[in-house]
């Protein structure tokens, strides 16, 4: 049994996720896969240019759309991307969970993340903080993100990362983020999309190389173990844009860490995902950057 199948137990019954949804027996449901954040996070737990990186500490991170910065400039390029994600409670029979916090960051049409710079990052965009924002729950468990369809690089599928944080989390301020943290895990997408006749990389003025850097889910190194809590379930297309929706089951009980292990953070950085502390010396699980050997899932 692959480690994904033992976090993905949740008491004995038959469960299985279904067209982006979670098809729930006997009140139980599918936890979601718990993956690395990957090296450019930007929620505290490691630092660029010798500054720790934190965007949960702005008051405007709170928000639905995330094509630009904080201050509405640097708009980014790419097709229309409307994200739809309801979390449910693992503990009370997987009801809709309002109030809490998900936190999704991904690349650009080009690769490239902000908040970072070196080449893993594709430059240098410490000034930015494009392509991040973070949604609290409806009353349906309900979060909705407008953004653009992500670009990919060398050594990874498609993908979009996103964390979840208890509704007593203070995101927004300078403190009350420790031990808020209940889960960080990744987003994946059909390959019938990303590689298929009307997939958007068609569109090389935009995306650049993401045609050709083509890399399956079953060889990506996070999603090689299976997609099932993660898989997207996508409408629309290339020209009007997309809809985009999934649900998922997170647990009050904050999740174990996931990633490579790195020590703590930097002075003054916080713990969270077990990820690496500091600009880390090479991509974290299967983060890709050109050129690269693969990193193994347990490196």
């Amino acid at each position: 049994m692959t480690r994904r199948h033992v976090l993905g137990m949740s008491l004995v019954t038959t469960i299985s996720a279904v067209g982006g949804g979670l098809e729930r027996v006997g009140g139980s449901c599918q936890q979601v896969a718990q993956e690395t954040a990957g090296p450019f996070p930007a929620d505290g737990s490691n630092s660029s240019g010798g500054a720790i990186k934190n965007v949960l500490t702005d008051p405007r991170v709170l928000r639905r759309d995330i094509r630009s910065d904080f201050d509405g400039k640097n708009p980014q390029v790419g097709v229309p991307f409307e994200l739809s994600l309801k979390v449910r409670n693992l503990d009370r029979d997987c009801e809709a969970w309002a109030g809490c916090f998900v936190y999704i960051w991904h690349c650009t049409a080009q690769g490239a993340y902000s908040q970072y710079s070196g080449m893993m990052a594709g430059g240098d965009h410490e000034d930015h903080h494009f392509l991040r924002g973070v949604q609290a729950t409806d009353e349906e468990g309900v979060v909705r993100f407008q953004t653009i369809f992500p670009g990919r690089y060398d050594g990874r599928a498609t993908h979009i990362h996103f964390e979840v944080y208890a509704p007593d989390a203070k995101i927004g301020t300078v403190d009350g983020l420790d031990g808020k943290l209940l889960a960080t895990s990744q987003l994946a997408f059909p390959e019938s999309l990303t590689d298929g006749e009307e997939s958007p990389y068609h569109d090389v003025d935009v995306y650049g190389k993401s045609l050709t850097r083509v890399l399956s889910n079953e060889n990506d190194n996070v999603f090689s173990d299976g997609t099932e809590t993660e898989m997207l379930t996508i409408v629309g297309d290339s020209q009007k844009g997309y809809q985009a929706s999934i649900e998922v089951a997170i647990s009050e009980t904050p999740a174990a860490p996931s990633g490579p292990p790195g020590g703590g953070p930097p002075s003054g950085g916080r713990s969270g995902h077990g990820g690496p502390g500091g600009v880390p010396p090479r991509p974290a699980q299967g983060e890709g950057t050109p050129p690269r050997p693969l990193p193994s899932k347990e490196d």
